[in-house]
């Protein structure tokens, strides 16, 4: 195939470095402060337009010798430009995640999400095994930024292809491709309009997926292509300065104004459109002139942005690696961060990405074909030793929670002592949500020491039983708590029990901020409360009815004491100064005594109303003198502020073994 038709004589326009640096530092500045630029990721819209319009020039100034040629030189250089850094920063993430970040539900979608990232599919994994983009286990997920790479890569797969179908057949022959940019319009429009769509019906799908992203990375396209068919529209004189800074101007805005929740759709109109602007105002034969030039083409702006790949990869671990050991609140820690989210990057930069960028320019007859696959080995190797480092987690971690038997509530096999009576036919129905995971060991040894069957489900977020909020009305909820109901009726006998574990007082910490203790103390005491409980006895009273109609035993544990502080997060010494751990590992009795009073009220009530139903209190036994604590003399009580840990349910079998031996003799 014959040279394309359109050449430009900078094959360096330094202006693009300077918009890739303000891309990368407003992404920066968002992550380590959000309420300075709460609009500063839209950083990564600016580099899909980049991605789009340098990805298609190249392929606009090349030559090549027929479509294999072709095809195997674009993804060669993809994998040159893409994968070595990729590869050592998940590698090396990996290594320090495994290392110093604990086991639970804010750490859970870690390895899916760098396992997807080093084939360029971590979009879809933060879709399938995280919440959104904006979500807490987001903030801890070292790995939640490789999403737009997941994105631009699988932009990538498709195309040359879309390049060679649409572009090429006019470009090498000199005409103008409109036909190939209306089609390319079009599905630029069809990709914007699915963004709304799925904006309003899947805001996390919205964000991540390429559908809804394909009109950013088309639009650096279209310029391209636009460039390469009508040259002199990119001559715009005196005002090429002017188109710049409006494009910046209207980046700026989005920084500060984006809206999430209406994202991609429309927000992400404004940032496009500026990058879109700026480009085409810097495109030409020559630098912008004047001051704006002087500006565009500042030295420390331009390393910056000629960095900006390697910083992306490098900034968002650190953020995440000091979130989850040392903090990264304070001063200090963002100079830290920053000082090594630089370091790293332009270490990747000159001494990675630089030398295998020049190997690149030393092609001989099979070169590409043999960048193609030593770039595929190297995702495998990579994608070996990843999954190694994470299956051997136990022995590699520093954390104390590796401890499994202590910290976990998971059940295992241990020798039995037990030697009291045992129910076998009969069964333990255990209805309920998180706090159901947490009693696992307990339920696991009770049943197994009794010789009973184990009949558990999960609840989700459908409050059944709780009583701290009414029941979740949804249709989802409704179907479920009528399927789990109609389950136990169908399988239990009179006699059997149905156990509700929840959360039934509150949260002082959840896993990633502290809850003010006096709006607490304010609630718990107030009418609203009050008024809340009443309506959630009225709303509970028939099920807990239903149940006992026939012949069934209904029990419910009572308010556990709950921490002001996250213990898996707070027991190592690379993690104990963490803001998360300011409160200490105690809480006064009194106070757990105060804040538990009205709900004992309302569950004696229930209990009044309906006979069958029994109350089991485990505050006894993981609270026995003043102060609460986090631990005992043995090991540590709970997991997070109010889930109990492995050891905390080998505190409780024997007492709530014991409640179900009395219940089922009593009945």
């Amino acid at each position: 195939m014959s040279t394309p038709a359109f050449k430009t004589a900078r094959s360096y326009v330094a202006e693009i470095d300077f918009l890739r640096a303000v891309s990368v530092l407003v992404v920066l500045i968002c992550h380590l402060q959000i309420n300075i630029l709460p609009g500063g990721f839209v950083g990564v819209d600016v580099f899909f337009v980049i991605s789009g319009y340098v990805v298609a020039l190249s392929l606009l100034h090349r030559s090549f010798k027929g479509i294999a040629d072709f095809i195997f030189g674009f993804y060669a250089r993809r994998f040159l430009r893409i994968f070595p850094a990729l590869i050592l920063c998940v590698s090396v993430t990996a290594l320090l995640t495994v290392l110093f970040v604990p086991q639970s539900w804010l750490s859970q979608a870690v390895y899916a999400t760098g396992r997807y990232a080093l084939f360029g599919f971590s979009n879809l994994a933060l879709i399938w095994f995280d919440d959104g983009y904006f979500s807490p286990r987001s903030d801890f997920n070292p790995f939640t930024h490789t999403w737009s790479l997941g994105v631009e890569e699988q932009f990538y797969l498709i195309f040359p292809l879309m390049f060679l179908a649409l572009i090429a057949p006019w470009v090498l022959r000199g005409r103008k491709a409109l036909p190939g940019l209306a089609v390319l319009a079009i599905a630029s429009v069809a990709s914007l309009v699915y963004a709304w769509h799925l904006g309003n019906a899947d805001a996390r799908a919205a964000y991540y997926l390429l559908a809804s992203r394909w009109w950013e990375l088309a639009s650096g396209v279209m310029l391209a292509v636009l460039h390469a068919s009508y040259p002199n529209w990119r001559m715009a004189g005196r005002w090429r300065g002017a188109l710049a800074i409006a494009g910046l101007v209207l980046i700026g805005f989005a920084t500060l104004y984006a809206d999430p929740a209406h994202f991609p759709y429309p927000w992400a109109l404004v940032p496009v459109t500026g990058a879109v602007l700026f480009l085409h105002g810097v495109a030409g034969d020559r630098p912008v002139g004047d001051k704006i030039g002087a500006l565009l083409s500042q030295p420390v702006a331009l390393y910056i942005g000629r960095i900006s790949y390697s910083l992306y990869l490098w900034h968002w671990p650190m953020i995440v690696l000091f979130r989850w050991t040392v903090g990264i609140d304070g001063p200090l820690e963002i100079a830290a961060a920053i000082a090594l989210s630089f370091a790293a990057a332009s270490a990747s930069y000159h001494f990675l990405e630089t030398p295998i960028r020049r190997l690149g320019h030393r092609q001989f007859r099979f070169f590409n074909i043999a960048v193609v696959g030593a770039g595929l080995a190297s995702i495998a190797l990579a994608l070996f030793t990843y999954s190694a480092l994470f299956a051997h987690r136990d022995a590699l971690t520093l954390s104390v929670t590796k401890d499994q038997q202590a910290w976990y509530p998971y059940a295992y096999d241990r020798p039995s002592e037990y030697t009291g009576p045992t129910f076998a036919g009969r069964t333990l129905f255990a209805v309920g949500d998180s706090h159901l995971g947490a009693y696992e060991a307990m339920l696991h040894w009770t049943t197994k020491d009794l010789k009973m069957e184990l009949w558990a489900r999960g609840i989700d977020d459908c409050q059944l039983a709780r009583l701290y909020y009414p029941i979740n009305g949804s249709d989802h909820c409704q179907a479920l708590v009528e399927n789990i109901l109609s389950g136990i009726e169908a399988k239990a006998k009179p006699g059997d029990i149905v156990f509700f574990p929840t959360l039934r007082g509150h949260r002082l910490v959840d896993q990633w901020f502290h809850f003010d203790l006096e709006d607490v103390r304010g609630y718990n005491a107030s009418e609203g409360f009050a008024e809340s409980l009443r309506f959630a006895v009225d709303q509970n009273l028939p099920y807990f009815e239903r149940l006992a109609s026939k012949g069934l035993i209904i029990l419910l544990d009572l308010p556990k004491p709950t921490m002001m502080t996250v213990p898996y997060r707070c027991a190592d010494w690379f993690n104990r100064s963490n803001p998360i751990c300011a409160a200490g590992d105690t809480v006064p009795r009194s106070l757990m005594l105060e804040l538990r009073q009205p709900m004992i009220a309302a569950l004696d009530m229930v209990a009044q109303r309906v006979p069958a139903l029994h109350l089991w209190d485990p505050f006894p036994l993981l609270c026995p003198e003043d102060p609460c604590g986090v631990y005992d003399a043995t090991g540590p009580l709970f997991m997070d502020g109010d889930h109990i840990s492995g050891h905390g349910n080998q505190v409780l079998l024997p007492a709530f073994r014991a409640e179900i031996v009395s219940l089922l003799q009593s009945h």
